[in-house]
């Protein structure tokens, strides 16, 4: 082989390895986090004493759900205050603007209960269980 065409070969190798490396992936700019949340604080009276646990994950109903130990996808209403924000990787869930509570992946326990639609409701403690 030809020096020259040897050259050729690991330029192309370099310039498609560049090219790679700057194409966008999935989640690379992220954008808004739209989570469905309660109207304003206290909108329901009482809060029911049940609670449910899941991995927390985008979803294209309620911007952030969780999934339970079955594989169920739970949609949830979070408490008025939460907010999902963009991250690199993913997404956060917060609550008044600047306190991380958990990002995608992460276990959660929420406390609430399941409205008429099969929607849980949040109310209570949303609180991070594990990884």
């Amino acid at each position: 082989m030809s020096r020259h065409r040897f050259r050729l070969i690991v330029l192309a190798f370099v310039m498609a390895a560049c090219t790679a490396a700057v194409t966008p992936g999935p989640r690379s700019t992220p954008g808004p986090v739209v989570i469905r949340t309660q109207e304003r604080p206290g909108a329901r009276a009482s809060c029911a004493p049940g609670h449910v646990e899941g991995k927390l994950v985008a979803s294209d109903v309620s911007g952030l759900a969780l999934i339970d130990s079955s594989g169920k996808q739970i949609e949830v209403i979070w408490p008025n205050g939460f907010a999902g924000s963009p991250s690199i990787g993913g997404s956060l869930l917060v609550r008044n603007t600047d306190v991380v509570i958990a990002r995608t992946g992460d276990m959660l326990e929420v406390g609430g209960q399941f409205g008429p639609d099969g929607v849980w409701l949040a109310c209570g403690d949303v609180r991070r269980v594990g990884p």
